[in-house]
């Protein structure tokens, strides 16, 4: 995008200081996963009973059964996305595994986890084309490679989205990944109004992001040095210190907005890891939050902290040096919002020119994923959803076919077409 935007966005409205006022609450929406809870480490009963499955049998033997040797299943890593593996079943490498499990993912997503001891994925012709797009730009300035994920409901987005980012990682790139941008607007963390910057302040929020983000990318963090000294009040960071350190001071609230946007800068600065911004159900930054100011009027997304900081990014008014900014909308968020929606629908349509939202979007590309497995892509689905008994009985080609037409292939209705629960 153009500079042309920066005015536009420097313009954006700010909350006048009469309305200033601080709002706390708590939730957990970005707090850190409670250890165990993240995959294929169940307890008691109910974890045995699993997540039931289609067909007669005996089902309460094949609870019982000893887990399945998953040992021989390659490896999600970027040699193995190619052509040729379209339709394999590969496990993610335990560096995308931590990275998950500190950032978190979907909740869809994760449940399927929770059933497996090795998490793993199917490869499809559009996940080989998002990794060649992130080969493609390391080195190009993240406001020349602004994509988003469109696609019909159910096609994938969000899994493409996180082999994306594993794929990123095992590459290099430092990732800065979150499955939904609706806790970043939702008011469900403390925020509070700042008269000298005029918006409203997350610092809970800010606090919890660092220390995510370090969580998900310790090595690259530790190799990447500070290119200055940085004074937060009291608190202070000598030039050639690790980016670790330098978001470690973020756990005191007081700093932490300030502290996160320093970490953003310095990552941009930088050249020696390229940067992914992945940002999955995006669709709530394109809007007004649930915040309210003292007159019980929506504030803009633009007018909270952690918002901004992202939208000035995605925008290309802010950019790191070497970089992508990825995004997705779901369309099973409750949060939709209008700017994204006629974006993603007519992305060549002249925005209007006092529309901030769609000017933000301006210079994005269509990265369409096909809202249809592919034959062999199918195959990989029923077979990675025999890998942790999502299918307990044997597929026969007719019933392959048959849910395979009904469905016309969508990943999301075919995986339910085989999914079903059963009591015991």
């Amino acid at each position: 995008m153009s500079s042309r935007l920066l005015p536009t966005l420097s313009a954006l409205p700010v909350q006048p200081a009469r309305l200033a006022r601080a709002v706390s609450s708590s939730s957990s929406a970005f707090a850190p996963p409670k250890k165990g809870a993240f995959y294929g480490k169940k307890k008691g009963k109910d974890a045995e009973d699993g997540a039931g499955g289609a067909g007669s049998g005996n089902v309460l033997e094949q609870v019982k059964a000893p887990a399945l040797d998953l040992s021989g299943l390659k490896t999600f890593r970027p040699d193995a996305i190619t052509e040729a593996a379209v339709g394999e079943v590969q496990a993610f490498p335990a560096p995308s595994i931590t990275a998950f499990k500190s950032l978190t993912i979907p909740s869809l997503i994760q449940k399927e986890f929770e059933f497996t001891p090795r998490p793993a994925t199917v490869v499809r012709k559009i996940t080989v084309e998002a990794a060649e797009l992130i080969k493609k730009n390391k080195g190009k300035a993240s406001r020349d490679s602004r994509h988003i994920l469109a696609g019909a409901p159910g096609s994938g987005k969000s899994v493409v989205m996180l082999q994306t980012v594993s794929y990123a990682q095992e590459t290099g790139w430092v990732v800065l990944y979150l499955p939904s941008t609706t806790p970043l607007i939702d008011s469900s963390t403390a925020h509070a109004y700042s008269d000298s910057q005029k918006l409203f302040l997350q610092p809970t929020l800010s606090s919890q992001l660092l220390s995510k983000f370090v969580a998900a990318n310790k090595p690259a963090f530790k190799a990447i040095k500070t290119s200055k000294a940085w004074e937060f009040g009291n608190v202070k960071v000598a030039a050639g210190k690790g980016l670790d350190e330098l978001a470690s001071k973020g756990g005191d609230s007081s700093i932490s907005p300030a502290v996160l946007e320093a970490l953003f800068e310095e990552l941009a600065t930088q050249k020696s890891h390229p940067v992914l911004l992945a940002l999955d159900d995006s669709q709530s930054l394109f809007g007004v939050s649930s915040v309210v100011d003292p007159t019980y009027t929506a504030v803009d997304s633009f007018g909270l902290s952690v918002p901004r900081l992202l939208l000035e990014y995605v925008s290309g008014v802010k950019s790191f040096n070497s970089g992508t900014v990825l995004l997705a909308p779901s369309t099973q968020s409750k949060r939709q919002t209008r700017a994204f929606t006629d974006h993603v629908a007519a992305p060549s349509a002249p925005a209007p020119k006092d529309d901030v939202y769609r000017g933000v979007l301006k210079g994005f590309t269509t990265v369409q994923v096909p809202s249809r497995l592919e034959r062999k892509e199918a195959v990989g689905v029923v077979q990675l959803l025999q890998s942790w008994r999502g299918v307990r009985d044997p597929v026969s080609d007719p019933s392959f076919l048959k849910h395979y037409v009904a469905t016309d292939g969508n990943p999301r209705h075919f995986t339910k077409a085989f999914v079903t629960t059963q009591q015991l």
